[in-house]
């Protein structure tokens, strides 16, 4: 009942002042609610029974956290479609973003793209920027033809798409056609190179026939002798494009199209044909059919005046 209160030390002995503890802890009775003295330990027991430990609370908050908690969904390859609350708690829906994008990506030509990025949005705005649609569909450049952005908006079906492809024997090789929409006109120019040789022509045509016109050409060895249209039936003007390529030494030629016709990525080698064909033989130079047919008709003009002459000479000698 009692506890030191005070320890002392005088001519070497050491004495410690006791004190009852019914002094010590009167305070604290009187701040938990007794006037009597002090708490024994099982009255102090009983009169904090009824709060909770630290423990038991710890584990309560813990236990309500826990009941909040719902399944973790979405990830690569998802977004959260909805948010939804029940009973406090609140969970969400996710769906894959082939779902998603599907019609953005039907809207952009290509149903086999999950997903657009941020660059190829950005990318098609500025195309889209720059031009502008007429009432008829078709994209008109604003202020001037920007060749970059408008051969990527147009992609293979118009102007400015080459193909490639390895020739290792002698034959025609197709490389391209007109569009089947065309109307009963076309128009389209054609570049044909390989290393140490490159044409450039234009070609025309209706539905009665075509004209080709070399506009420049060079070579150091003469392989590429001719380029052909390929008129695909009567009374249209819908053709295929083919060169003829005269060598067994493999090489690779290389073409560029504009206009009303579309390159292939790669030329088929020897195709068959499908109706009137109109050939062309390559040059140094210029060349037009045009001229072609003035030459002929010159050269015959030659002939007949060099039969003349022949004929004076016989007169004039029987004279």
């Amino acid at each position: 009942g009692y506890y030191i209160s005070a320890i002392s030390q005088s001519g070497g002995k050491i004495s410690a002042t006791a004190a009852s503890l019914s002094s010590a802890t009167a305070g604290y009775a009187t701040r938990l609610g007794s006037s009597s003295g002090y708490y024994t330990y099982s009255s102090l027991n009983t009169k904090l029974a009824g709060y909770s430990t630290t423990a038991a609370t710890s584990s309560a908050i813990t236990a309500a956290i826990d009941a909040l908690a719902v399944a973790e969904v979405g990830g690569s390859g998802y977004y959260i479609s909805a948010i939804s609350q029940s009973g406090g708690k609140i969970s969400a829906t996710a769906a894959t973003l082939s779902s998603a994008t599907a019609g953005y990506a039907t809207a952009v030509g290509n149903s086999s793209v999950d997903a657009i990025t941020y660059e190829e949005v950005q990318a098609m705005k500025t195309v889209t920027d720059r031009f502008s649609i007429d009432s008829n569909g078709d994209i008109q450049a604003l202020g001037g033809l920007y060749t970059e952005y408008f051969m990527s908006v147009k992609g293979k079906d118009s102007s400015g798409y080459s193909g490639t492809t390895a020739v290792t024997s002698a034959g025609w090789y197709r490389i391209g056609a007109t569009k089947a929409n065309t109307s009963e006109a076309i128009s389209f120019i054609l570049m044909l190179r390989r290393s140490g040789e490159a044409y450039t022509f234009v070609v025309n045509g209706t539905s009665s026939g075509v004209n080709i016109t070399q506009i420049a050409g060079r070579y150091d060895v003469w392989r590429m002798t001719k380029i052909r249209c390929d008129i695909k039936a009567a009374g249209t003007a819908v053709c295929y494009v083919d060169f003829y390529y005269s060598s067994s030494v493999t090489d690779t030629v290389r073409w560029t199209i504009l206009g009303d016709a579309t390159a292939y990525a790669t030329a088929t080698a020897n195709p068959t044909l499908s109706g009137t064909t109109y050939e062309f033989s390559t040059v140094q130079g210029f060349s037009a059919d045009a001229l072609t047919s003035l030459a002929a008709t010159i050269d015959s003009l030659e002939s007949s005046i060099a039969d003349l002459t022949a004929r004076v000479e016989q007169i004039e000698a029987q004279i």
